[in-house]
């Protein structure tokens, strides 16, 4: 088991800011997540490997469907 400060995870947006996809780099689970990512790639999406601690700390929404979410 990997220290939770030291992990990584991929994540992907959607066009408008929000969070799509988030999946923790566990070495353990290597097919999965290849199987995964490529799935998301085939729809379109983009990843970027940044820490896990990072994704925890993100808005899952965009600005504009917080606002929404919110009734604004």
């Amino acid at each position: 088991m990997t220290e939770v400060g030291k992990t990584m995870s991929y994540v992907a947006l959607k066009p408008c800011g929000c969070l799509a996809i988030a999946i923790v780099d566990n070495p353990a689970h290597a097919g999965d997540i290849a199987r995964e990512i490529a799935k998301g790639i085939r729809q379109g999406y983009h990843f970027d490997r940044v820490p896990s601690q990072r994704v925890r700390e993100m808005a899952l929404l965009c600005a504009l469907h917080r606002k929404e979410e919110v009734g604004g």
